[in-house]
Protein backbone atom coordinates (compact mmCIF):
# COMPACT_ATOMS: atom_id res chain seq x y z
CA UNK A 1 0.00 0.00 0.00
CA UNK A 2 1.67 2.98 -1.15
CA UNK A 3 -1.17 5.58 0.21
CA UNK A 4 -1.60 6.60 -3.60
CA UNK A 5 -2.25 4.10 -5.38
CA UNK A 6 -2.71 0.17 -5.17
CA UNK A 7 -2.42 -2.52 -2.84
CA UNK A 8 -1.92 -6.05 -5.02
CA UNK A 9 -3.57 -8.92 -4.65
CA UNK A 10 -6.23 -10.14 -1.92
CA UNK A 11 -4.71 -12.40 1.12
CA UNK A 12 -7.10 -13.11 4.28
CA UNK A 13 -8.56 -9.91 5.85
CA UNK A 14 -6.56 -7.43 3.29
CA UNK A 15 -8.72 -6.10 0.84
CA UNK A 16 -7.98 -5.47 -2.93
CA UNK A 17 -7.35 -2.14 -4.07
CA UNK A 18 -8.67 -1.25 -7.60
CA UNK A 19 -8.35 2.33 -7.91
CA UNK A 20 -7.18 3.12 -4.57
CA UNK A 21 -7.47 5.59 -1.82
CA UNK A 22 -5.35 8.64 -1.40
CA UNK A 23 -4.44 9.82 1.59
CA UNK A 24 -2.14 12.49 2.74
CA UNK A 25 -0.44 10.06 6.12
CA UNK A 26 -1.21 6.14 5.78
CA UNK A 27 -0.15 4.14 8.75
CA UNK A 28 -0.47 -0.02 8.09
CA UNK A 29 0.76 -2.12 10.79
CA UNK A 30 2.07 0.39 12.68
CA UNK A 31 2.21 -0.12 17.02
CA UNK A 32 3.10 1.97 19.53
CA UNK A 33 2.15 5.44 17.52
CA UNK A 34 1.67 8.95 18.27
CA UNK A 35 0.88 11.71 15.75
CA UNK A 36 0.63 15.13 17.44
CA UNK A 37 0.03 18.93 16.72
CA UNK A 38 -0.86 18.43 12.69
CA UNK A 39 -2.23 20.50 10.32
CA UNK A 40 -3.19 18.90 6.82
CA UNK A 41 -4.27 20.87 3.95
CA UNK A 42 -5.74 17.79 1.88
CA UNK A 43 -6.85 18.86 -1.03
CA UNK A 44 -5.91 15.54 -3.54
CA UNK A 45 -5.80 13.11 -1.39
CA UNK A 46 -9.25 11.72 0.18
CA UNK A 47 -8.14 10.86 3.60
CA UNK A 48 -5.92 13.62 6.11
CA UNK A 49 -4.98 10.28 7.60
CA UNK A 50 -5.51 6.33 7.73
CA UNK A 51 -4.39 3.42 9.35
CA UNK A 52 -5.52 -0.08 9.82
CA UNK A 53 -3.71 -3.45 11.78
CA UNK A 54 -2.31 -0.65 15.06
CA UNK A 55 -1.69 -1.60 18.33
CA UNK A 56 -1.49 1.51 21.08
CA UNK A 57 -2.89 4.60 18.16
CA UNK A 58 -2.66 7.90 19.96
CA UNK A 59 -4.25 10.95 17.31
CA UNK A 60 -3.83 14.15 19.42
CA UNK A 61 -4.57 17.59 18.79
CA UNK A 62 -5.03 18.04 14.92
CA UNK A 63 -6.28 20.42 12.57
CA UNK A 64 -8.11 19.42 9.41
CA UNK A 65 -8.85 21.87 6.52
CA UNK A 66 -10.71 20.65 3.23
CA UNK A 67 -10.28 16.83 3.53
CA UNK A 68 -11.47 15.59 0.01
CA UNK A 69 -13.20 12.21 2.00
CA UNK A 70 -12.53 11.63 5.49
CA UNK A 71 -10.42 13.45 8.02
CA UNK A 72 -9.23 10.52 10.74
CA UNK A 73 -10.30 7.14 9.17
CA UNK A 74 -9.61 3.95 10.64
CA UNK A 75 -9.71 0.08 9.23
CA UNK A 76 -9.56 -3.12 10.80
CA UNK A 77 -7.50 -4.64 13.62
CA UNK A 78 -6.73 -1.28 15.52
CA UNK A 79 -6.85 -2.07 19.52
CA UNK A 80 -6.11 0.53 22.09
CA UNK A 81 -6.38 4.07 20.61
CA UNK A 82 -7.28 7.87 21.38
CA UNK A 83 -8.42 10.31 19.22
CA UNK A 84 -8.87 13.75 20.60
CA UNK A 85 -8.47 17.28 19.96
CA UNK A 86 -9.24 17.25 16.40
CA UNK A 87 -11.07 20.24 14.70
CA UNK A 88 -11.65 21.13 11.17
CA UNK A 89 -14.03 20.42 7.96
CA UNK A 90 -14.16 17.76 5.61
CA UNK A 91 -16.18 16.54 2.48
CA UNK A 92 -17.20 12.76 4.68
CA UNK A 93 -16.71 11.88 7.91
CA UNK A 94 -14.66 13.59 10.78
CA UNK A 95 -13.72 10.36 12.20
CA UNK A 96 -14.42 6.76 10.86
CA UNK A 97 -14.41 3.93 12.88
CA UNK A 98 -14.82 1.63 9.87
CA UNK A 99 -14.31 -2.02 10.87
CA UNK A 100 -15.70 -2.78 7.58
CA UNK A 101 -15.83 -0.56 4.46
CA UNK A 102 -16.14 -0.75 0.60
CA UNK A 103 -13.37 -3.21 -0.55
CA UNK A 104 -11.74 0.17 -2.75
CA UNK A 105 -12.13 1.95 0.52
CA UNK A 106 -9.29 0.22 3.44
CA UNK A 107 -6.11 -2.14 2.90
CA UNK A 108 -8.00 -4.35 5.68
CA UNK A 109 -11.20 -5.63 7.48
CA UNK A 110 -11.07 -6.12 11.30
CA UNK A 111 -12.54 -5.45 14.76
CA UNK A 112 -11.68 -1.85 16.20
CA UNK A 113 -11.81 -1.92 19.73
CA UNK A 114 -10.35 -0.37 23.25
CA UNK A 115 -10.80 3.24 22.01
CA UNK A 116 -11.70 6.83 23.25
CA UNK A 117 -12.30 9.50 20.79
CA UNK A 118 -12.99 13.02 22.51
CA UNK A 119 -12.82 16.94 21.77
CA UNK A 120 -13.83 16.93 18.20
CA UNK A 121 -15.40 19.74 16.36
CA UNK A 122 -16.34 19.26 12.47
CA UNK A 123 -17.02 23.00 11.10
CA UNK A 124 -18.65 21.83 8.01
CA UNK A 125 -19.04 18.41 6.61
CA UNK A 126 -21.03 16.25 4.42
CA UNK A 127 -21.60 13.05 6.63
CA UNK A 128 -20.99 12.39 10.14
CA UNK A 129 -18.84 13.91 12.56
CA UNK A 130 -17.82 10.39 14.15
CA UNK A 131 -18.99 7.30 12.33
CA UNK A 132 -19.15 3.80 13.31
CA UNK A 133 -19.24 0.81 11.26
CA UNK A 134 -18.80 -2.91 11.49
CA UNK A 135 -19.90 -5.41 8.95
CA UNK A 136 -19.22 -8.61 7.94
CA UNK A 137 -17.81 -10.07 4.68
CA UNK A 138 -17.66 -13.34 3.52
CA UNK A 139 -19.45 -15.11 6.18
CA UNK A 140 -16.62 -13.31 8.79
CA UNK A 141 -17.75 -10.40 10.89
CA UNK A 142 -16.53 -7.35 12.40
CA UNK A 143 -17.50 -5.08 14.85
CA UNK A 144 -16.08 -1.69 16.70
CA UNK A 145 -16.39 -2.34 20.31
CA UNK A 146 -15.68 -0.54 24.01
CA UNK A 147 -15.15 2.54 22.35
CA UNK A 148 -15.84 5.93 24.56
CA UNK A 149 -17.19 9.21 22.19
CA UNK A 150 -16.91 12.38 24.17
CA UNK A 151 -17.32 15.98 23.47
CA UNK A 152 -18.31 15.76 19.98
CA UNK A 153 -19.61 19.19 18.24
CA UNK A 154 -21.27 19.50 14.74
CA UNK A 155 -21.16 23.43 13.43
CA UNK A 156 -22.90 24.31 10.69
CA UNK A 157 -23.59 19.99 9.40
CA UNK A 158 -24.97 19.85 6.34
CA UNK A 159 -26.46 16.21 6.95
CA UNK A 160 -27.33 16.46 10.83
CA UNK A 161 -25.99 13.17 11.73
CA UNK A 162 -23.22 14.04 14.43
CA UNK A 163 -22.90 10.09 14.90
CA UNK A 164 -23.28 7.47 12.78
CA UNK A 165 -24.01 3.67 13.49
CA UNK A 166 -24.33 1.22 10.88
CA UNK A 167 -23.89 -2.71 11.04
CA UNK A 168 -22.70 -3.02 7.29
CA UNK A 169 -25.07 -3.76 4.12
CA UNK A 170 -22.25 -5.97 1.65
CA UNK A 171 -23.28 -9.25 3.09
CA UNK A 172 -26.98 -9.59 3.25
CA UNK A 173 -27.77 -12.10 6.03
CA UNK A 174 -25.15 -11.88 7.73
CA UNK A 175 -25.89 -9.53 10.60
CA UNK A 176 -22.78 -7.92 12.05
CA UNK A 177 -23.01 -5.74 15.20
CA UNK A 178 -21.96 -2.59 16.91
CA UNK A 179 -20.38 -3.20 20.82
CA UNK A 180 -20.20 -1.15 23.69
CA UNK A 181 -20.12 2.44 22.80
CA UNK A 182 -20.33 4.92 25.38
CA UNK A 183 -21.75 8.64 24.33
CA UNK A 184 -21.08 11.90 26.48
CA UNK A 185 -21.81 15.65 25.42
CA UNK A 186 -22.67 14.89 21.89
CA UNK A 187 -24.09 18.01 20.18
CA UNK A 188 -25.21 19.41 16.67
CA UNK A 189 -25.76 22.72 15.40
Amino acid sequence: WDCNNHWGETTKGITKIDEGVKTAMGFFGVDDLTLKNMYIVNGSANFATQSADNEKLNILITQLIDCGRDGIHLGGDVNNFIIENIYGNTQDDMVALNAWDWYNYTPRYGNITNGIVRNIVQLTGHARTVRVLGGAIEGTKYTVDNVSIENVTAENHLENIVIGFEAGVNNPGVASKIGRIYLKNIKGQ
